[in-house]
């Protein structure tokens, strides 16, 4: 406390950029001098569940906007959980004060917090239900057309108008990054955003629902995240300045379609879909097959179980040459079921120039149903009749998280162990769950451990400056 002392409030007051705002109100009580310092920091955060009640949290934002004197705002945030009638009108106030101060970056949170277990929580049936809580209409934030929004916007669980939609300002001229979140939002209107925002950079779109077609052609695009949303029937991409895509669903009727993306340097492809269908075999193979014969520039790809197992089923796969030749690290969703090993060997071989392969180990669907044209004594994990090149030349570091120790995990364990020639860092993190027959965690990760150890004792190990970190 005595060296923060001598400082100037100026500096004190640049250390509060960087501290939440609640641990910056805290600081009241230090001293004399630092009763009214966090009056003035620019960075707001005002969220219900920092107050015992909401009469609290009214009282205190209220409090705020007499005694707040700076022009500008960094940063406003207000997160109310489905707000009452009560407090619309002090809602309404509020963002007002925050959007006259010229805040740069602001985020509106209307949604309930059992949003993001129902996302987690989809079931086969449930991939296109809408909760009846998500139906009700959401909070709309009436605002004056002269508005001109920050470059940072963020919307959960509600919606934003304006008093005259025929004025020819255009509020969201100066958006650069739009994150969309739990609310209907067909995709006509999300293309409208897109129209409206001609210098948006990132577009996040999370539990929307009832999407419907949605074709995204953007010349300033970088960053688009689409994840969980409801309702998707198709999806296409096309945006020469993208770099980066993540592209999340358990929809298995959506079709997915990329393309004229030459700049995009990480793709996150989560195709989790918690059915199969026999008349989804063709149609979404070939989907699959089309998206990687294209030329990628992509330098970090993250694959699901899904695509393990879907891709087998093309029968011309053996045509496609690599074309991940510039990806440098692939991260595996999976279960390192035998349903997935042909399609974890397909991406190995697309990766001429893999350095870093991350296995993160999973619950998966396995879709014990459908049955490739193959055998698995027949596969390189079982027969050891062939390896990647990349085996050979750029594999240098191998992730693996979750080991349990189970037979097929060892079976790939012993795979890279034999074959890996240039590999330098194995790093292992063993399960921190149990191993689902019972078992304490702490006795499934000694378990793991030792399967480890003794592999590691007796198995023929390929490279020579070989490093093994178990943690």
């Amino acid at each position: 406390m005595d060296n923060l002392s001598v400082l100037p409030d100026a500096l004190i007051l640049h250390i509060f950029t960087f501290l939440p705002f609640r641990d910056a109100v805290r600081t009241s009580v230090l001293s004399t001098r630092w009763r009214y310092l966090w009056q003035a920091t620019t960075n707001v955060d005002l969220n219900h569940r920092f107050f015992p009640d909401l009469t609290s949290m009214s009282d205190f934002i209220q409090r705020w906007m007499q005694i707040y004197r700076e022009p500008q705002l960094e940063r406003f945030c207000l997160a109310i959980s489905n707000p009452p009638a009560i407090v619309r009108p002090l809602i309404h106030q509020c963002l007002r004060f925050a959007l006259d101060r010229s805040v740069k970056a602001m985020e509106i949170d209307f949604s309930n917090p059992d949003f993001e277990n129902d996302d987690d929580n989809l079931d086969v049936v449930g991939a296109n239900v809408i909760p009846p809580q998500r139906r009700r209409r959401p909070f709309t934030v009436s605002l004056d057309s002269r508005t001109v929004l920050p470059e940072t916007l963020g919307l959960s669980a509600c919606d934003l108008s304006f008093e005259d939609s025929n004025s020819v300002s255009n509020p969201y001229f100066g958006v650069k990054n739009l994150f969309l979140g739990w609310m209907e939002m067909p995709g006509n209107s999300i293309m409208r955003f897109l129209a409206l925002s001609p210098n948006l950079e990132t577009l996040i779109l999370k539990g929307c629902w009832d999407v419907g077609n949605l074709e995204i052609d953007s010349g300033t695009l970088k960053v688009l995240v689409m994840e969980k949303c409801r309702g998707l029937e198709s999806f296409s991409v096309s945006s020469p300045k993208l770099e980066f895509l993540n592209y999340s669903t358990r929809l298995p009727q959506a079709h997915l379609q990329i393309e004229n993306v030459p700049s995009v340097r990480e793709v996150v492809l989560d195709l989790g879909f918690q059915q199969w269908r026999n008349d989804d075999e063709h149609t979404h193979s070939i989907m699959l097959f089309d998206l990687l014969a294209q030329d990628w520039a992509v330098q970090a790809l993250t694959i699901c179980s899904y695509t393990l197992q879907a891709l087998p089923l093309v029968g011309n796969l053996v045509l496609l040459k690599p074309s991940l030749g510039r990806t440098t690290h692939l991260c595996l969703r999976t279960q390192l079921h035998a349903q997935e090993y042909y399609g974890i060997t397909f991406f190995l071989n697309m990766c001429s120039k893999l350095d870093l392969l991350s296995i993160h180990l999973t619950q998966t669907k396995i879709f014990e149903d459908y049955r490739w044209p193959y055998r698995v004594e027949d596969h390189p994990f079982a027969s050891g009749l062939w390896h990647p090149s990349c085996f050979d030349k750029t594999l240098r570091t191998v992730e693996i998280k979750g080991f349990k120790g189970s037979t097929n995990e060892m079976v790939v364990l012993r795979y890279i162990l034999r074959f890996g020639k240039v590999l330098q860092n194995l790093v292992i993190q063993a399960t921190r769950e149990d191993d689902g027959m019972g078992e304490e965690t702490s006795r499934a990760r000694a378990r793991a451990r030792d399967r480890i150890r003794r592999l590691l004792q007796y198995e023929v190990i390929a490279s020579p400056v070989l490093k093994v970190h178990v943690r």
